[in-house]
């Protein structure tokens, strides 16, 4: 099917095109409570097109993607690919390269058996410590073996094979007549067994919590703790800075070899690297949607903006020396221990509706709905309210752990203390 797709790419009136085509295959399992509902294998196969059109004699080059399918003759494939090539003629972008064949290799990855990776899930289920008012209501499986190949006009034609899985699970927790429903979405590579269970048997503990917990009181500024995956958006801020597409659109102020923020740091300063291969992660991989080579760097180390990173299209107008994407970060620990952070007065926020920080603007905010207040003599059982800030001001005052935890492609300090955060109650 790919030559049948390149035979009509090159009779059609692009000026470039680059192919992605992926098959997955799939293993899925539907439980109620631990009974098996139902289950399924399937294989799918997506074929993402982007067709090139110089514009203005090569001032500019436009781009449009489709997706074509297995079953297209020639003929609806020529329809479908003359209409993109159409569209990309009226987008105006300046002018850049397709990424070109490297002689650098890379680690095309092994294939895994998945129908084992499935049981590892299955059992990790089956070993659940419930009660009698938190259980299990549901949960799903799906895990999936991927096999990519990338090719290109400029002759790029790399392959590669990866694994992703996706545990969904809805747990229930009763106090008296009343009863609450958490719905969990558990996204990795293959099954870390032991920080899996973990996980959700604190996700049963946070269900009992929230069937006893009272409203939030005002605290106006205070430190607040976080110490779950609402904690990844603050990592995403420094990700999203460092990419080339906001430099060159200016949404983003970094500068490399320059300080992230020129303020006083007064707590830990940030050290994030991306690295190509992550256990357990769902994103290991070896080439880039373009078809370059992932490579290590640092994005950010010691607070300082180190390097860029981003698609051929705006690594090639900032000039850099080499392009990639990123898709697994590292996030250094900190100068201080969780037991050391946990002192004092403070606000552990542990779930919220929603947790958002805004890549330009640095704010950042979300709705509790699950925390722990440490007043000094005891513990109250929060929700409701919210929290609010900006990352210019916490940089400044913000603290990690020395202990770091795995939220698929992230390893992010396991608590972030943040000092003097706004927190707004309902009392």
């Amino acid at each position: 099917m790919l030559e049948r797709i390149i035979n009509v790419l090159k009779q059609s009136e692009a000026d470039g095109y680059q192919i992605v085509r992926t098959l997955t295959k799939s293993h899925e399992f539907f439980f109620i409570k631990n009974k098996l509902d139902m289950n399924r294998a399937k294989e799918v196969v997506h074929n993402n097109v982007t067709v090139f059109k110089k514009i203005e004699d090569g001032k500019f080059l436009g781009s449009s993607s489709i997706e074509v399918f297995d079953s297209s003759d020639d003929d609806e494939m020529k329809q479908m690919i003359d209409k993109a090539i159409y569209s990309a003629s009226f987008v105006k972008n300046p002018y850049y390269e397709l990424a070109s064949p490297t002689t650098t290799t890379a680690n095309e990855n092994a294939s895994s058996d998945i129908l084992a990776i499935a049981k590892d899930f299955i059992e990790v289920m089956q070993e659940i410590n419930v009660t009698p008012t938190e259980d299990i209501n549901s949960y799903e499986i799906f895990v999936n073996e991927n096999e990519r190949r990338i090719v290109n006009s400029s002759g790029v034609d790399v392959s590669f094979s990866f694994v992703d899985s996706m545990l969904e699970v809805v747990v229930n927790a009763r106090k008296g007549a009343e009863e609450i429903e958490l719905y969990r979405n558990y996204v990795s590579g293959s099954c870390d067994k032991t920080a899996l269970k973990n996980e959700i048997e604190e996700t049963l503990n946070i269900g009992k919590d929230k069937c006893i917990a009272v409203d939030t009181p005002a605290l106006k500024e205070t430190k607040v703790l976080f110490s779950s995956a609402s904690a990844v958006p603050f990592f995403r801020y420094y990700t999203a800075n460092t990419n080339a597409a906001s430099i060159y659109t200016k949404t983003s102020t970094y500068e490399v070899n320059k300080p992230v923020n020129d303020e006083v740091i007064n707590g830990d300063k940030v050290t994030i690297k991306c690295v190509v291969e992550l256990d357990n992660s769902s994103s290991n991989f070896p080439y880039d949607s373009d078809g370059n080579v992932v490579y290590e760097r640092y994005l950010v180390e010691d607070g300082v903006c180190k390097n860029l990173w981003g698609a051929q299209q705006f690594s090639q107008y900032l000039n850099l020396e080499k392009s990639s994407m990123v898709y697994n970060l590292v996030v250094n620990g900190g100068s201080k221990s969780v037991e050391e952070l946990r002192t004092g007065k403070y606000l552990e926020a542990i779930e919220f509706s929603d947790f958002q920080v805004h890549p330009m603007t640095g704010d950042f905010a979300g709705e509790i709905r699950l925390a722990y207040y440490h007043d000094g003599d005891k513990i109250t059982v929060c929700t409701g309210g919210s929290i609010s800030g900006n990352m210019k001001k916490a940089e400044t005052q913000m603290w990690f752990s020395t202990e770091v935890k795995q939220y698929n492609n992230y390893v992010i300090p396991a608590v972030i203390a943040i000092e003097e955060v706004s927190v707004t109650g309902i009392e």
